[in-house]
């Protein structure tokens, strides 16, 4: 009998848990999903892409192919920068509703 006892709290305790963490993966992700898509853009339009752009014409020349350089414009402030106040916006409402979440989950 108290083998039966002992076992049905853990039962339900599994239960309560699988229930909470039976959220899809994306739906638990997303924010660090954005965040990390967020900088991944950033480090190819600000590092990455303007190295390439100098790099290339030194590389074409060394194939014995003539090529100017041409001076790289990034792709994310050619509308005026709509993509990183967009971007901020969503972040920024991202991390203010995880806070809040986390201050309802503490009260």
């Amino acid at each position: 009998m108290s083998d039966i006892d002992s076992s049905s709290p853990n039962k339900s305790d599994n239960c309560v848990r699988s229930s909470r963490n039976n959220d899809h993966w994306m739906r638990a992700y997303w924010r660090p999903a954005m965040g990390f898509t967020y900088m991944v853009i950033c480090i190819f339009d600000f590092i990455i892409f303007p190295i390439m752009s100098m790099v290339q014409p030194l590389f074409m020349k060394l194939l014995g192919i003539g090529m100017p350089y041409v001076v790289w414009q990034s792709l994310t402030l050619q509308t005026g920068g709509f993509f990183h106040i967009a971007m901020g916006a969503v972040l920024g409402v991202a991390a203010w509703s995880r806070g809040q979440e986390k201050i309802a989950k503490t009260t």
